[in-house]
């Protein structure tokens, strides 16, 4: 059951990928904005962000089977979702492009910033770390 529904969130963040990926491009290319901090989202598209985002950063890490499912469930739970309602509220966001745009705009922004940090937090020398010179 676990394996199917790993599997399930697998297939549609695969699909999701396929379809929208290239649709958010063709609007940039299209239609360039500016995105400033949460700009154009309301709350539930903010908890619905940090949900994905948190799902995206378990899936790089080398776990499987029932352990990443278990990951999964507890960042979807942490955010007020089931696997269902998950996958509801991302359909709905994605049916609107603008919205979507926006949406993952704020996704690969934030993914960006936490690969920076992380990026600057293992370059920086020790004594950077500590504050002392």
């Amino acid at each position: 059951m676990e394996q199917k529904r790993v599997e399930w969130l697998e297939n549609i963040t695969a699909t999701w990928l396929k379809v929208k990926v290239p649709l958010v491009l063709g609007l940039f290319v299209l239609q360039p904005t500016s995105c400033t901090r949460n700009e154009g989202l309301d709350p539930k598209g903010e908890v619905l962000l940090s949900a994905y985002i948190a799902i995206l950063e378990v899936r790089k890490q080398p776990i499987v089977g029932t352990d990443s499912t278990r990951a999964i469930d507890s960042v979807l739970a942490k955010h007020g979702f089931s696997s269902e309602s998950f996958a509801s509220a991302v359909k709905e966001r994605s049916a609107k492009p603008e919205e979507w745009v926006k949406f993952y705009q704020e996704v690969t922004r934030r993914l960006e910033e936490a690969d920076k940090r992380r990026t600057d937090s293992t370059t920086a020398k020790p004594s950077d770390r500590t504050g002392s010179s």
